[in-house]
């Protein structure tokens, strides 16, 4: 039972942060995508500018730019919620 719980308690904060991610702009969404694996495999900062075709450097950058962006999404707040009620899931 408490397996079951735990697998729809993640599905929820998965679907939560891709919600907020999806808010982003194109390019942030990219490299939050490609560096935490939200559809599919993570990659290096290294690999994100090799299939982005753009500098780790820039890379960098976007993610940290990102990063802050999601920070004020009120969307957030929904994720905040879930890790709070359900711990680290």
């Amino acid at each position: 039972m408490f397996k079951i719980e735990m697998k729809h308690d993640k599905r929820v904060l998965i679907e939560a942060v891709r919600d907020v991610v999806e808010s982003l702009p194109h390019r942030e969404q990219m490299v939050i995508d490609l560096k935490y694996g939200i559809s599919g495999g993570e990659h290096s900062e290294s690999e994100c500018a090799r299939l982005l075709g753009i500098t780790r450097q820039r890379v960098n950058q976007i993610h940290r730019s990102a990063i802050n962006l999601l920070m004020r999404k009120p969307k957030m707040q929904k994720v905040k919620k879930i890790m709070r009620e359900y711990g680290s899931i």
